[in-house]
């Protein structure tokens, strides 16, 4: 997905934390800055060390089991170009991918300050830091509580969220319990976001 980025030049700043280093997977990838980490940390912590790290203008998160279409980042130095003022820009409307049932739900949106962690991008000047402590809601803490003003971008240009059985959020259990606000079913595919044949068989055959 990196390599597919409409928008360049970039870098990648790849943190793993894994018992099963994958460094090797980057070798040859221009571009690519990976950082073994060998103690676990929660997930806050690891993204405040992701922040301090990256060096562009821009920062755009991206998550390893998600997809990002190619627009990804172009999108997202868009709409920066066009909200001059404006510091951190994400979704929180996102499409939601769960594989146990093949089928593609919606959530949000939920405010024009919210925005899931998955799908944030912010300028280099932005000041927010995440709880080092967080292992899972991290957005809350870096956005001031959804009080920073930002701008919100297409979500069909931004993610697939991907759910599975391991996803640091039980986003299956939610669904079945009905503790997900603002979610309903769809009728799209995947092949309405992902539509290399390749890569669908890719993120099938990884859960």
């Amino acid at each position: 997905m990196y390599l597919a980025q409409t928008y360049t030049p970039t870098e990648w700043v790849i943190l793993d934390d894994g018992e099963e280093k994958v460094e090797h997977l980057f070798s040859g990838v221009p571009g690519v800055r990976y950082i073994p980490l060998e103690e676990k940390l929660p997930m806050g912590a690891k993204l405040n060390i992701l922040k301090r790290e990256a060096q562009g203008d821009i920062v755009v998160v991206m998550d390893d089991d998600d997809y990002y279409p190619p627009e990804r980042i172009s999108s997202v130095v868009e709409a920066f170009e066009k909200n001059p003022d404006i510091l951190v820009a994400g979704s929180s409307k996102v499409y939601m991918y769960y594989t146990d049932t093949d089928t593609i739900y919606c959530t949000g949106p939920y405010s024009e300050r919210h925005g899931l962690n998955c799908t944030l991008a912010w300028r280099q000047s932005y000041k927010g830091i995440y709880d080092n402590a967080e292992p899972c809601a991290v957005e809350s803490g870096f956005l001031a509580g959804f009080t920073i003003p930002m701008v919100q971008i297409n979500t069909k240009k931004t993610i697939l969220h991907i759910i599975h059985s391991s996803n640091t959020f039980n986003a299956i259990q939610a669904r079945d319990k009905g503790t997900l606000g603002l979610m309903k079913k769809t009728s799209l595919t995947l092949e309405n976001f992902i539509h290399e044949e390749g890569m669908r068989e890719q993120f099938l055959g990884a859960y």
